[in-house]
């Protein structure tokens, strides 16, 4: 096609559509012809520009950054807060559905692009961290440079002509891979040239026939009027404010729900599958499995208890106070004849050493509760000889007593074991309710053991009952394979949270479980899956390192891992898979001079330009702005920030129709107090109310059951925050 039909082509899809759409270019693996002969691969590039469909995304709605010790040395506290403010930018994108933003997403601006005037003006080579980063986390959702790519090569043939040189025996087939979508349908993709606003009207083709190193041939784009923003790492001096409509368009075309996909749920995460056939499920008494596993090992508890998994243990010492009662009839000295027996109850304590137990279980499920109090009555049970009746008779007369209380000293509820090769059990319905009750005998003592100084029959007994509602279920075992594939929506929105990870402290990352629903198409059908990930390192490192060699001078490094799950020739569509790192060079300042013309003359500083310095400026909340990197840090200043932290390990379940109130959450690390509040891209399950800013706990009065993920933020007296996944399920009543 020759360039004529080209430019003829972009400016009829243009006319036809909206003047102002929105480009963007999808990220991949390099395909078998994007070679650095004609422009792909070279630089450090992570991968080349995908076709139409051929999309490659994430899919993980929950993602986790943290900071290695190489970053927190170089860069500081200030650093972390720059790269913090880049994450922050894209959660403010999750507080909705991309979809429900406008059809022209007029909410986003067209350039983001500002200089500092300051920095420029004094020829300082600074670079912004924040808005590097920023570049760098829209790559690794899966967009290219749009600008780089509006026009590309596809092919490049030498002629075998003969007497004639290159590039004039060239011939070269140019593509387009920036792309649009049309707002008034949204699912109308088409190619464009146009990027932020600017019409990429043209190119030029350099070639270099052999002669240098890679690339031999490039289409280069040539904006019309003012130079566009082509999305990376903005030149020193120069910052952006947030995302463009460009970006927030390329993401929103990956990650809408009308865009399906085939996807693997993705390494180390899986998919509660439910069997097809149903069973009867019994629970038992939690109060009586938390009253055993404070007192027992683990392997004391896995024998109590066939079939529990105890997954970790840990123990301590306590001293502890035992109570005995002796109870005894007697007759007082100088009481009347005929006085009956009198009752006397006396008290022994004991002090021991004893072990305590903290274990974790493996394959539980919390069925109801658990709740901090056990509903218990105190039974007095008196026999004694009937006052009327005739004397010698013998009949007895029996007297019971309760007294009802809420012990607060214990843990109620109803737990499960999981079914042998079952992850979880999906509750299809009740089919049978039974209270059931347990007795405490305290004390229990009559005259029969000596009748020789009592007068007829007398007994005693007290004893405590406690009460537990046991429901025997019916539903289905449920599996969860790893990596398991299907027609998947996109998820819409992804939000990032900080996780401690190999810091000046020594600590390494903790791994834990985030559970989250993904939307999977059978048979023309929506089905919400429940997944669960194990997160055993974070999603994102941020680390620095020396990247100069010989060869090269690079000032970020980073990687990216693609899983392709198409099929049919196509090159996509497929996923971007964790994990990730972001490397920033952290050489400081160099210069950059030679060859000399003479070599019998040396280099001197005059000869020498500046490289670069990583810094933060341009509308940031640093009060000595700009913030110019390797910043000291101290010690306390980086327990300070690593350890604040939400400690509060998870929600206690609710039930509809009954008043929740969670307990007030912990916090540790910054500068208390904490105000507590819902993450501003989070939603509360309906009835609850966000968490109380001073108490910190939830509470409200369910609606609805179901399972709901949230995120609650925790912010210190400084400004600082930090945020934590929560799981809350709320049963039926």
């Amino acid at each position: 096609m020759s360039r004529f039909t080209i430019t003829i082509l972009s400016l009829f899809l243009l006319a036809t559509g909206n003047t102002r759409l929105m480009g963007y270019a999808l990220l991949g693996p390099f395909t078998d012809w994007q070679t650095d002969e004609i422009g792909y691969n070279v630089g450090g590039d992570l991968g080349g520009p995908m076709n139409v469909g051929e999309e490659y995304r994430r899919n993980t709605p929950q993602m986790f950054y943290s900071f290695d010790e190489e970053f927190i040395n170089f860069f500081g506290t200030d650093g972390m807060y720059a790269v913090s403010n880049a994450f922050e930018i894209l959660n403010q994108l999750a507080k909705t559905n991309l979809s429900d933003y406008s059809s022209n997403l007029a909410e986003f601006p067209l350039d983001t692009l500002l200089v500092d005037p300051e920095i420029d003006a004094l020829g300082l080579p600074l670079l912004d961290l924040k808005s590097s980063t920023l570049s760098l986390m829209m790559e690794q959702l899966g967009l290219a440079q749009p600008g780089r790519f509006t026009w590309c090569l596809r092919t490049r043939l030498e002629l075998d002509l003969e007497d004639i040189d290159c590039p004039a025996n060239v011939v070269y087939n140019v593509i387009q891979r920036n792309y649009a979508v049309n707002p008034n349908t949204l699912t109308n993709i088409v190619y464009s040239s146009v990027v932020n606003g600017l019409d990429i009207t043209d190119y030029e083709i350099v070639d270099d026939c052999g002669d240098g190193p890679p690339p031999q041939s490039d289409a280069i784009n040539l904006p019309s009027g003012a130079v566009a923003e082509f999305r990376g790492i903005p030149p020193t001096a120069a910052y952006f404010t947030g995302l463009t409509r460009d970006d927030v368009a390329g993401l929103r075309y990956m990650l809408t729900s009308t865009n399906v996909n085939l996807e693997n749920t993705g390494p180390g995460t899986f998919a509660f599958v439910t069997n097809s056939l149903q069973e009867l499920l019994i629970p038992s008494d939690l109060t009586v499995l938390t009253e055993a596993a404070a007192t027992n090992s683990a392997a004391e508890l896995e024998a109590l208890f066939p079939g529990l998994q105890v997954s970790s243990t840990s123990n301590y010492f306590v001293n502890v106070v035992t109570t005995n009662l002796v109870a005894y009839f007697t007759n007082f000295p100088y009481a009347p004849v005929g006085t009956p027996p009198q009752l006397v109850v006396t008290t022994t304590l004991t002090t021991n050493v004893a072990a305590r137990y903290i274990h974790t279980f493996g394959n539980i499920i919390i069925q109801d509760g658990p709740y901090p109090y056990c509903r218990q009555t105190l039974l007095t049970t008196t026999i004694a000889p009937d006052p009327y009746a005739p004397v010698g008779s013998g009949l007895l007369v029996t007297n019971s007593t309760t007294q009802s209380y809420i012990n607060t000293n214990c843990v109620s509820g109803s737990y499960f074991i999981l079914p042998a090769g079952a992850c979880d059990f999906y509750i299809a319905s009740t089919q049978l309710t039974q209270v059931v009750t347990s007795t405490n005998v305290i004390y229990d003592v009559s005259t029969s053991v000596d009748t020789t100084n009592f007068t007829g029959f007398y007994a005693e007994s007290q004893s405590i009952v406690s009460y537990w509602t046991n429901q025997t279920l019916v539903g289905r075992a449920v599996t969860c394979p790893e990596n398991v594939g299907g027609l998947r929506r996109g998820i819409e929105k992804i939000s990032f949270f900080q996780r401690d990870y190999d810091s000046l402290l020594g600590q390494l990352f903790e791994p834990f479980t985030n559970y989250y629903n993904m939307v999977t198409v059978v048979n023309n059908q929506n089905f919400t899956q429940r997944v669960g990930r194990v997160v055993s390192q974070p999603d994102f490192r941020l680390a620095a390192e020396d990247l100069v060699t010989p060869e090269s001078f690079f000032v970020v490094s980073r990687n990216v891992s693609f899983s392709t799950n198409s099929g049919g020739g196509q090159y996509g569509p497929g996923t971007i898979t964790p994990s990730s790192s972001l490397t920033f060079n952290n050489v400081g300042l160099a210069f950059f001079g030679g060859p000399s013309l003479d070599t019998n003359v040396f280099l001197t500083q005059a000869d020498f330009s500046p490289q670069f310095l990583w810094a933060s400026f341009g509308g940031t909340t640093n009060a000595n702005d700009p913030v110019i990197y390797p910043n000291g840090v101290s010690i306390q200043e980086v327990e300070n920030i690593m350890l604040m932290r939400i400690v509060t390990p998870g929600l206690p379940t609710g039930t509809v129709g009954v008043i929740y109130n969670s307990g007030s959450l912990t916090g540790q690390g910054g500068t208390p107090p904490y105000v507590w509040s819902l993450a501003p891209y989070s939603q509360m399950p309906p009835g609850l109310s966000p968490p109380n800013p001073v108490a910190g706990n939830i509470i409200g009065l369910p609606t609805v059951a179901g399972i709901y993920d949230f995120d609650v933020r925790m912010t210190d007296s400084a400004g600082r925050y930090v945020d934590r996944a929560y799981t809350l399920t709320i049963n039926a009543p």
